[in-house]
């Protein structure tokens, strides 16, 4: 309904509203002033939308990434996006906040390190200082191949003292904060839409579409501490399938356990929902023995042990660990609840995973609930407090969970 609301978490009732010229792309940032002139501004909404409707492409008031106080949804600024060879100038992604600075691509290939508490005019409006920008559209043979497909969607990340951020002109570039010098540049070729996703060890889950390339799509993990051409650690190729427009590949990002493993007891394990139709769960440090062809047909790259394939109507959301469970959702119109059932095992049993503590499981799934709402679902599932919170097509906004 191109707005942004605020709505309270217990009842479900619409704090306020915040209007953009399009529908919202982006999950929301928030972050905070550490010393604001007024208390209404201390946190900062910040969210993204397609350029504007009907707004013309060259239209030089295009500015769809948005700045609103979270206590009050008054806007305080919003960024000007200029155009490109990219056919976008929409703001997809979401910003990532560091030392006082918000990090931020959009869609016409441009990045930002903005200064988000410091503002100047434009037009009658106001847009926040810009500190660094660099233009990210790959190389003459990515234009050429993707033409104006080039499309900066994924959000950013910090490993160590570098920013990396996947690029739909297929690359995963790594930026220096300072100045937003690349560092690092590993290519795939292919359109490259989810964030890329750190591991406990530093290392990069990279999600990859099935468009440009010759092999399939999947996930990568990649070690940016080599250089590009020895930096596959290895690659999970996916199913081809054609759905809409798409071919195959993972669109959304690789969800992780890191955060309900704190203490190591548990195997470390990610998954995906992919284009073909399965969620796919997979060890994050184990390898089977068989090898496969990357993306580029690269061969004999190593390949994660696969846990479980589910079969879920496919889709470009990401999934949700949460202790024990996941939370899935996708092109079947439901959303799925699936349980982890950890046995403990020996080395060497068939299946066994190990754990950072040293010991070894085997690991079973199954699901244990499903909601159906009224449509398909695009949106990640959140999950606070034992809920979880989560957009359909159908226009609702859906909160599960125990009363």
């Amino acid at each position: 309904d191109h707005r942004l609301h605020k709505i309270d978490a217990r009842t479900g009732d619409v704090v306020w509203e915040a209007k953009f010229d399009d529908i919202v792309k982006s999950s929301p940032t928030i972050i905070e002033e550490p010393e604001p002139a007024d208390e209404d501004d201390r946190y900062l909404v910040v969210a993204g939308s397609r350029r504007g409707y009907p707004v013309d492409l060259d239209d030089p008031d295009v500015a769809p990434c948005r700045a609103f106080s979270l206590r009050t949804g008054r806007e305080v600024w919003r960024l000007p996006v200029p155009r490109t060879r990219c056919y976008s100038r929409d703001c997809d992604a979401s910003g990532l906040f560091v030392d006082g600075k918000l990090f931020i691509g959009v869609e016409s290939g441009w990045f930002y390190k903005l200064d988000p508490f410091r503002t100047e005019a434009w037009g009658r409006h106001r847009r926040p200082v810009v500190e660094a920008e660099r233009l990210l559209l790959g190389t003459t043979e990515d234009r050429r191949a993707h033409k104006g497909n080039l499309v900066l969607e994924a959000s950013p990340v910090l490993v160590g003292q570098t920013l990396f951020v996947s690029s739909g002109a297929g690359h995963v570039y790594g930026l220096r904060p300072s100045d937003l010098t690349v560092v690092w540049d590993f290519r795939v070729g292919s359109d490259l839409d989810g964030t890329p996703v750190p591991t406990a060890d530093n290392r990069l889950l990279v999600t990859v579409e099935k468009q440009y390339i010759e092999g399939h799509g999947g996930v990568l993990l990649l070690d940016p501490s080599l250089p590009p051409e020895d930096a596959i650690v290895w690659f999970l190729p996916t199913g081809d399938r054609e759905l809409s427009e798409r071919k195959g590949g993972v669109l959304g990002s690789v969800a992780v356990n890191d955060g309900a493993d704190r203490d190591g007891s548990r195997p470390a394990l990610g998954a995906v929902v992919a284009v073909d139709g399965y969620l796919h769960l997979f060890s994050l440090d184990t390898t089977s023995k068989a090898r496969v062809k990357g993306p580029n047909l690269e061969k004999r790259l190593r390949t994660p042990v696969v846990v479980a394939r589910i079969w879920m109507g496919g889709g470009i959301t990401t999934p949700a660990f949460v202790g024990d469970r996941i939370v899935a959702a996708g092109y079947d119109d439901m959303v799925h609840l699936y349980r982890l059932d950890f046995e403990e095992a020996a080395e060497g049993d068939d299946g066994a995973l190990p754990s950072a503590d040293g010991r070894w499981w085997t690991v079973a799934v199954r699901e244990t609930a499903r909601f159906t709402g009224g449509g398909a679902y695009e949106a990640s599932p959140v999950v606070w407090d034992g809920r979880v919170f989560i957009g359909s097509r159908d226009g609702n906004l859906y909160c599960l969970g125990r009363r």
